[in-house]
């Protein structure tokens, strides 16, 4: 997969010859919904299958109290967003100047820049300043280019719709079955490059420097993963910490 950043994207020139099949998103978590669209570009005949999307989450951004962690980490979105087949990635590095850019400019910089045939996004799709562009607004704008936009309707679990807000939610309380139901996958927490430190015989980790949206405290059933190998165990977590047994380097815990 490539992977492309923003400004490399715009320094192309539509270097990228092939016709291209396009979705946009944040994908945190890339749930089953965002598996959907996913699979819709991949599908597309004759077309190179790529994504735009963001990292750091917009809303970490721009109203960062609002905001308690991110699904996935970018290195996790990255080799999530290849397991999946996609051809391109351009990943934004999002800024409050980039959250300037009205939707409509945002879409004149893609077209020139590759070449867009087919475009898949969800029914609640909005992107540019204050999400001024929708899915159907983007509709109207390109399908007279020869662009098709196909506005996929939500995927739901439950009754009701899968969202990554629905899924920090889940994972906020606890209630690590729904998330993994949501997500179609176990919730991951990234430890590669995070201060884990022993002491008396536990690791410990500061929930402060952890990314990731976490549970406000519990006691979890995980699996560790280290220097390639997996081991059941136990995390505990709570207002300051994470801890668990010390097993040498961990580099992933999941949730089981």
């Amino acid at each position: 997969m490539n992977l492309l950043d923003w400004n490399t994207f715009l320094e192309s020139k539509k270097i990228f010859t092939d016709p291209v099949a396009l979705s946009i998103g944040v994908f945190d978590g890339l749930h089953r919904g965002h598996q959907v669209l996913i699979q819709e570009i991949c599908s597309q005949k004759g077309l190179s299958p790529w994504v735009i999307t963001f990292h750091p989450h917009p809303i970490r951004v721009l109203r960062p109290q609002e905001y308690p962690g991110d699904i996935m980490t970018k290195r996790q979105k990255v080799q999530g967003l290849k397991s999946l087949g996609l051809g391109t990635t351009v990943m934004i590095d999002f800024s409050w100047e980039f959250g300037k850019l009205r939707g409509t400019e945002f879409l004149s910089l893609v077209q020139k820049n590759v070449d867009v045939r087919f475009i898949a996004v969800g029914e609640n799709f909005h992107c540019g300043y204050n999400m001024d562009t929708s899915a159907w607004r983007m509709k109207e704008l390109l399908e007279p280019k020869g662009i098709k936009v196909q506005i996929l309707p939500s995927v739901r679990r439950g009754g009701e719709v899968v969202s990554s807000t629905r899924i920090r939610n889940a994972i906020l309380e606890g209630d690590m079955y729904t998330a993994m139901d949501l997500l179609g996958h176990p919730f991951e927490l990234d430890l590669t490059d995070l201060p884990v430190y022993t002491e008396e015989g536990r690791s410990l980790l500061n929930r402060k420097v952890v990314p990731q949206v976490l549970p406000k405290r519990g006691t979890f059933s995980v699996q560790y993963r280290f220097q390639g190998e997996k081991k059941k165990g136990i995390l505990e977590i709570d207002e300051k910490f994470l801890s668990w047994h010390s097993n040498g380097s961990v580099d992933a815990i999941t949730f089981t």
